[in-house]
Parts: C-alpha cells; structure tokens; sequence
C-alpha cells in the first residue's frame, strides 16, 4: 500500500509522522510539499520517506493520495493530478471547505474526505471519515483498516462535520485552554509550582481518557463515583455548574458560523 501527501504543513506532516510511527506492514510513504525545506524537515527524522519532486509524480506513485493543501490550493493541485487519478486510486481530503461531490466532479478516483486531529500524533483518537459515492464497502474496509493504524475512524455525515469537528478536532485545543486555566488556577490558590501543577492535570486526564475508553465509563458515572454527598467535589460542581452554563452552546454557535480559513477559491 502506497500512502502520498500533497502538503505537509501542520496536519499534512502530522500524518506523515503518524503514519510512519504506526509500523503498518507493506506501507509505503511518499510527500510532496511546495515548500521543499518542509518536507526535508521531517525526511531528515524519517528517512523512509520518500520524496516525490511534483504532485502529478506523486499521484502516480500512490494508491492513497492525501490531499493536505489550503483550500484555495485545492483546484490547483486537482487540475495538476487529475489525469493521474485513475478510478483504483483514492483521493483523500482533509478540507471540510470542498464537498465531496465537488471532488469527485475533478477526478475520476474515488474520494474519501477526512477531518484528522492532532491527537492522531500520539497514533490515537477520532479521524472523522466521510465516503464519496464510488467507495464500495470493500473500499471502506480497506481505508478504515489502513487508519486505525493512527486513530479510530469514524464514519459520520458530510453535514454533520462542523459540530463533530469540533469535539475532535478543535475540542483539544478546547480542553488544553480549560486544564490549563484550572492548573494555573491551583498556582494561584495552593501556591504549588506552575510544572507541578500542569503535571498533575496533564497525568489525571490520562488517566480519565483510559477510564472513559479502556474501562468504558460513561460520564455521569465519574461524576457520581468521585461526588459524594456533601464532600468537597459536590461543592466544587455547584460553582462549576452555573459557570459552564451555556459557555460551550456559545463556543459552537461561533464556529458554526466563522468562515475564515474555511474558504476557497474556484
């Protein structure tokens, strides 16, 4: 199996790096980046790499073509590739900015669009995954297998990607600033060191992350097993409670609707 990526910005290297750390057996990975020194970059740490000198060169050699470029890149690079991308060939797009059908009306592959997250580094958490009309169940199986090397794909609906990507894409940026705010707020109050307290926080969600996913707790079950009736925890979720109220439907609304880097040029 032959892995390619156009890009390898943020995400584009991140996949790269995920993708060579999971050991998958018979896995080839190739990259292409128009910015060469970025690609370098990360061929120097993984010499495995190889490095294709165009996107068209690149689309011939893979059967997995990645497609990591800023959406107003994204016609570009399709006219660059498209007599490249033969119906066996997968085109995978990690921009919610193009529609599936607006994919496969400039290549004749199949194509699959894809909302990947930085927890994906750590070759673990949700890779949102939507297929294209010409991705048979065999196709799915496939895909799906190739990426639970590095995550756990989830197959949702193309309008659904908004809400879904910001519980797994954006919500670690989200939960980074809410962890962070508490330990800075331990800092403050307890006096403890600022390392001490982020090493506290940062080896408890670890340690809740296994709960929820390894032991299969559920939400309310955490809250219940460490709230005893009048203890300390019980005190603390009636300032949170009122606090939070709202603070996340307000989050949501204001993704739902920021367009910014979510544009493209046709």
């Amino acid at each position: 199996m032959r892995l390619g990526f156009v890009g390898t910005g943020s995400m584009g290297g991140m996949l790269v790096r995920a993708f060579v750390r999971s050991g998958l057996p018979d896995v080839e990975v190739a990259a292409y980046n128009r910015t060469a020194w970025k690609l370098d970059r990360i061929i120097v740490e993984n010499p495995n790499v190889r490095k294709m000198d165009s996107a068209s060169s690149l689309a011939k050699f893979s059967d997995f073509i990645f497609l990591c470029v800023k959406p107003a890149d994204v016609l570009t690079v399709l006219k660059e590739i498209r007599t490249s991308m033969s119906p066996d060939k997968f085109l995978i797009s990690i921009n919610s900015a193009w529609s599936l059908s607006e994919l496969e009306s400039e290549v004749s592959s199949k194509v699959i669009k894809i909302i990947p997250s930085i927890t994906q580094e750590a070759l673990s958490g949700v890779m949102l995954t939507m297929y294209g009309s010409r991705a048979t169940p065999t196709d799915r199986q496939l895909f799906e297998a190739t990426c639970r090397g590095i995550s756990f794909p989830v197959v949702i609906k193309e309008n659904d990607v908004r809400v879904c990507s910001d519980l797994t894409s954006c919500g670690p940026a989200f939960l980074a600033f809410v962890l962070q705010s508490f330990a800075s707020a331990a800092v403050r109050q307890g006096g403890i060191p600022p390392q001490q307290a982020d090493q506290l926080v940062k080896y408890m969600i670890y340690g809740l992350g296994k709960l929820f996913v390894k032991e299969g707790y559920e939400f309310e079950e955490i809250i219940s097993r460490v709230s005893l009736p009048g203890g300390v925890t019980e005190a603390g979720l009636k300032v949170l409670k009122p606090a939070m109220e709202g603070v996340f439907d307000d989050v949501l609304t204001t993704t739902k609707h920021f367009q910014g880097q979510h544009t493209k040029d046709k």
